[in-house]
């Protein structure tokens, strides 16, 4: 935390309070006990908003999807909207008072005859993406306004599961998701896997009832990937609309290892890079099986390791217990 942070000033339950951003951060609002800004306030939905620091030290401010909306300065919040100086949000009764007495990095203006400069950094990050099986088939057994209401209430769904874990940046690209998840240091946190792990374990959640509760003809079935690596992250928008995300080989191997899924006959496909960054990685022989897949793009085959959704706790807790050594020594053949 840097002296020279943007800051929320607010009184909370009868407090000051200030909250520092810093940079390439998420501050997370809302009722959830999960929020970096808790309210208590039942107008408040429990992820209610966030305000994303990009490289250039900017924040910018975001509704996430609440039921009853978010001022700015007393308007209606409907974009991702830079934040200046003393700007107010107000959540219910709540209000919150940015503070940025420093300027932050200055971007050229539209009118300006300069290009506009993009502002990346190089991170090390984690990258999920999730992808729904057979979408065209049923999207035209549906029609457009039942596979509308269904899409509609996964990625909602979803979404409330990427805030809670903290996902750093969500896209959501017709009938798939991408996630990104960011690692401050040179490597990846035992925890910090795990939580993209459990990720999955929870989508597969929301999508298992989603049959019945839509009377679907058949179950729903998704394919997902992680991967992990270097990339260039940053606001890949305009000025006036925010798009933060993450570009580079990492992100685009992370699709190519959810395509595989179905070669290999598996519900997902984890990149060996993500288990051989870990601070302290797992040993060879206690990894998930490992097999090899050539990747449209790469010329030589891909090592991956192959899961279904029922190893998915054996590997978050082989993960967990790689933090001190503490995990089992010999290989657990009835599971992963």
């Amino acid at each position: 935390m840097a002296a020279s942070d943007p800051y929320i000033t607010a009184i909370i339950a009868g407090r000051d309070i200030r909250f520092s951003i810093e940079r390439l951060s998420v501050c997370r609002i809302g009722r959830s006990p999960h929020s970096t800004i808790i309210l208590d306030d039942q107008v408040a939905s429990r992820e209610h908003a966030m305000i994303r620091r990009d490289a250039t030290g900017h924040c910018v401010v975001s509704d996430s999807g609440s039921r009853n909306g978010t001022l700015l300065n007393g308007r209606q919040l409907t974009t991702p909207t830079r934040l200046s100086d003393q700007d107010i949000i107000r959540i219910g009764n709540q209000e919150l008072l940015f503070n940025q007495p420093e300027p932050a990095t200055t971007v050229a203006d539209f009118d300006s005859p300069l290009p506009t400069m993009v502002h990346l950094a190089n991170s090390l990050i984690s990258v999920m993406v999730a992808d729904m099986r057979n979408y065209t088939v049923l999207s035209r057994e549906l029609g457009e306004q039942r596979i509308s209401a269904l899409m509609s209430e996964i990625f909602r769904e979803i979404g409330a599961v990427l805030f809670r874990n903290k996902s750093w940046s969500q896209k959501y690209i017709g009938d798939a998701v991408m996630a990104v998840w960011l690692h401050p240091g040179a490597s990846v946190m035992p925890e910090e896997l795990a939580v993209v792990i459990d990720t999955i374990a929870q989508i597969n959640l929301i999508i298992e009832p989603m049959q019945q509760r839509f009377s679907l003809p058949r179950p729903l079935a998704f394919g997902a990937a992680i991967n992990t690596g270097y990339a260039q992250i940053g606001n890949m928008g305009s000025t006036a609309i925010a798009d933060f995300t993450a570009l580079g080989d990492t992100v685009n191997k992370a699709f190519r290892l959810e395509s595989a899924c179905k070669e290999l006959g598996c519900e997902i496909v984890v990149g060996k890079s993500a288990l051989d960054m870990l601070k302290t990685p797992i040993p060879d022989h206690m990894r998930p099986p490992m097999t090899h897949v050539s990747i449209k793009g790469y010329d030589a085959p891909e090592t991956v390791y192959r899961l279904m959704f029922r190893d998915l706790p054996r590997l978050a807790t082989l993960v967990m217990t790689s933090r001190d050594g503490s995990g089992p020594t010999t290989r657990d053949n009835t599971a992963l």
